[in-house]
């Protein structure tokens, strides 16, 4: 007679197979992307990417934004307020690179052609580098602020807090809100992944899972006081937005 497994193995059979999953995914992101850092295939809305597409449009405008800098001493743009995510705080105005004929014209990637990206820049001051804002995962976001921000004003200032996930950080209970638990799809891992709140009531995606399969696959050593999301900007043509910083913390990213 054959023993058959308890409850306890197949619980740690599914972990495992979770896992193995997971890090099969981000090893087919990592092997496709080439040596210019792995892309996805889809967007944050589901929507099919095509990864070539994507390279030449961030090349013809990184050449774009490095014309426009030698020639008239600043990058091409838009204003920001102080308050602005640094990652989000330097989106490329696309209008002055078409009307000083730095691009012919703006990529169909783009948002203001009816595409699902901005194009921002990181480290401006030091080293501009194109990256792209996925505007999907960003209005998703903001609409869940926004559903918080009401819940808060109808409910005394109480928050929809669930299970905390780091001082002063917590996951979102949805059946507070009235709605089924909201997911993105990562840019980096192509896995679905959720949101993490604030005591204050802001609304971050949570990119640990993305952070801890990047640290072990590439077998990365960070420091005490890195922001890990750098470690995305670095290996991927996507920034984080809508994101907190994340510290390593006891062998895993913590969101701060």
């Amino acid at each position: 007679m054959v023993n058959q497994p308890t409850e306890g193995r197949w619980n740690r059979y599914k972990r495992i197979n979770v896992m193995l999953l997971a890090a099969v995914s981000m090893l087919l992101v990592l092997i496709l992307g080439g040596c210019g850092g792995g892309r996805p295939a889809t967007a944050a809305d589901g929507a099919a990417l095509n990864p070539a597409a994507v390279k030449e449009a961030i090349l013809i405008v990184q050449n774009g934004v490095e014309e426009y800098q030698k020639k008239t001493g600043v990058p091409p743009i838009k204003n920001s307020t102080e308050d602005t995510p640094i990652y989000e705080k330097y989106v490329i105005d696309m209008r002055k690179l078409v009307e000083r004929h730095m691009i012919s014209q703006i990529p169909t990637i783009a948002f203001e052609n009816g595409g699902t990206y901005q194009f921002v820049l990181v480290h401006p001051e030091t080293n501009p580098e194109v990256k792209l804002l996925d505007v999907a995962a960003f209005q998703k976001t903001s609409d869940l602020q926004k559903k918080i921000a009401q819940y808060a004003a109808s409910n005394g200032g109480q928050l929809p807090q669930g299970d905390p996930v780091a001082p002063g950080y917590s996951r979102i209970d949805f059946t507070k809100l009235g709605v089924k638990e909201e997911q993105i799809r990562s840019p980096y891992s192509n896995q679905f992944i959720t949101f993490v709140l604030s005591d204050k009531g802001e609304v971050g995606i949570d990119y640990a899972l993305d952070i801890a399969m990047l640290v072990q696959k590439k077998s990365i050593l960070p420091g005490e006081q890195d922001d890990l999301r750098e470690l995305l900007v670095k290996e991927f043509p996507f920034i984080p937005v809508r994101s907190f910083p994340y510290r390593w913390i006891n062998q895993e990213p913590v969101v701060q």
